[in-house]
């Protein structure tokens, strides 16, 4: 071999080698933009009594979380929440035991979110579509 063409072989080779590859991580599916029906309640019977309701859509995100196994849910403009996901795609960390959710496929989600007490409390009911 004449010595430009063992160059030029051994500058592809080294670029070949030298490209930065991303691991595969299994969170990539979820990763993007999302479409959030967001179902809100809140109550409070004390003394005063209080009840609000609303279902909103919200165009979000499903992100990146802080740690390799989270991945940040931004269903409104002023809620958001981050859960863990194992690689059989399990959600877990949830803010209390009543909350629960879980993916169909990578297309879909469903999220039952509840926090409160003796007398009221807040829930989200969100149901996700990948865009």
């Amino acid at each position: 071999m004449r010595p430009h063409k063992i160059y030029w072989l051994l500058v592809f080779i080294a670029i070949i080698f030298s490209c930065n590859k991303k691991p595969f991580d299994y969170r990539n599916k979820y990763i993007g933009e999302w479409n959030f029906k967001v179902e809100r309640t809140e109550v409070n019977t004390d003394s005063i009594g209080y009840y609000y309701h609303d279902t909103i859509s919200y165009f979000g995100k499903i992100k990146y979380g802080e740690q390799e196994d989270e991945l940040l849910f931004e269903y409104t403009a002023d809620n958001s929440i981050t859960l863990k996901i194992d690689k059989e795609d399990e959600l877990s960390k949830f803010p209390t035991h009543y909350c629960g959710g879980t993916f169909y496929g990578s297309e879909k989600v469903h999220l039952y979110l509840r926090w409160g007490g003796l007398g009221g409390g807040v829930t989200h009911v969100i149901d996700g579509e990948k865009d």
